[in-house]
């Protein structure tokens, strides 16, 4: 039996969620696994057996000294981490990662440029897993592609969602719907349902539109044969409009609105 360390922190529960994710499909069944995160929303169900989450605020001090303990001294644990290389405060130095049998980087797509030496600090991982299938990476072909063999794709790594047994509603608005202007509350149609909070199954709808363009929300919405739409948001670093254009479903005004309704229709 062996054990890992899976470090998700960053801010929001979308690096819990991958992580656990993760866990399940690409670690062995028998390795125990500690997950750090700092993520504020409940978690939406128990971590299977043999996981232990451990929520932690985000002073580099305080995370330096938790990893470090938690790697121990016999270079015997795995050491996976999330989307930032040098971790949230950049506080994955070479000599903790150095305690780590092996080093495993989940290397989502962040903004260029907005954290500082992401390449370098990227370089020093045993094995990089991009989160995507080779046809819907976020990242530039050309310049990111995985090209040694170290590096792989892992597929999408967003749950499975349900969708509850009923009457469709014509459009289920999932997020914050203050986010909607004036003109867009205008068009919506009579019957429109409305969800905040952590889903754990999706109203029967015939569209979705979501307030936001997280990673999780827009690959589980692509998941299902059902017309959706993304309201992407400015992030420090995730990149939603990159992320809803990729898909093509970018709801940026009214008529875009106006093009998924008929979708639907």
């Amino acid at each position: 039996m062996g054990e890992a360390l899976v470090y998700a922190m960053g801010g929001g529960a979308g690096h819990l969620a991958r992580a656990m994710v993760y866990v399940e499909r690409c670690l062995p069944r028998d390795v125990t696994v500690t997950i750090f995160h700092d993520a504020a929303a409940p978690v939406l169900r128990a971590p299977p057996a043999g996981v232990h989450l451990r929520c932690l605020g985000a002073d580099a001090g305080e995370l330096h000294a938790r990893v470090r303990e938690a790697l121990g001294d016999d270079h015997a644990i795995d050491l996976v981490v999330d989307t930032f290389p040098a971790g949230l405060a950049h506080e994955l130095d070479d000599a903790l990662l150095a305690r780590a049998a092996r080093t495993t980087l989940i290397r989502r797509f962040v903004k260029p440029l907005t954290y500082r030496d992401y390449a370098t600090a990227a370089a020093r991982f045993d094995e990089v897993v991009f989160p995507y299938p080779p046809d819907r990476s976020e990242w530039d072909p050309h310049d990111e592609e995985p090209t040694s063999e170290r590096a792989r794709y892992a597929g999408l790594l967003v749950r499975a969602i349900g969708v509850a047994e009923g009457p469709p509603a014509p459009l289920a608005v999932l997020g914050d719907p203050a986010r909607l202007g004036a003109s867009m509350r205008r068009r919506l149609p009579a019957g429109t349902c409305f969800v905040s909070g952590p889903i754990t199954h999706l109203p029967p709808a015939r569209a979705y539109l979501g307030t936001a363009a997280g990673y999780h929300l827009a690959y589980e919405l692509a998941a299902l044969a059902v017309p959706f739409g993304l309201m992407p948001m400015d992030k420090r670093y995730d990149d939603q409009f990159r992320r809803a254009d990729l898909l093509g479903r970018a709801v940026l005004d009214a008529a875009a609105l106006d093009g998924l309704l008929a979708e639907a229709a």
